[in-house]
């Protein structure tokens, strides 16, 4: 059996937590099982997303200045440049991988 977590205490709601603040428009799309086995879980599902749908949220705007606008451009671009040099570890270590096998493999 799956243990229900309430949503409240779930990791998804605390990733979505920004988009939930009011900040965003939000959807939920609610997924039901057809199978006679889940119908405990299908019906706490249509429960929470209409107990969702009077929850109102209003947008705010958000004005940032010059200087906060290009410290979020610039995190993004070393966000990007962190990945990069992940992957470009990544592959590193495969093709050194790769070179000590064929040396190990010339030797034998």
């Amino acid at each position: 059996p799956t243990q229900v977590i309430p949503f409240r205490e779930s990791k998804l709601t605390r990733l979505l937590q920004p988009s939930l603040g009011g900040h965003a428009v939000t959807a939920i799309l609610v997924t039901l099982s057809p199978l006679e086995a889940q119908v405990e879980q299908s019906l706490a599902s249509l429960r929470f997303a209409a107990k969702a749908k009077t929850i109102r949220t209003y947008v705010t705007h958000v004005e940032l200045t010059a200087e906060q606008s290009l410290i979020i451009r610039q995190k993004s671009i070393i966000d990007s440049l962190k990945q990069q040099l992940q992957e470009m570890d990544h592959k590193l270590k495969a093709v050194q991988g790769l070179e000590g096998a064929a040396i190990f493999d010339g030797d034998a």
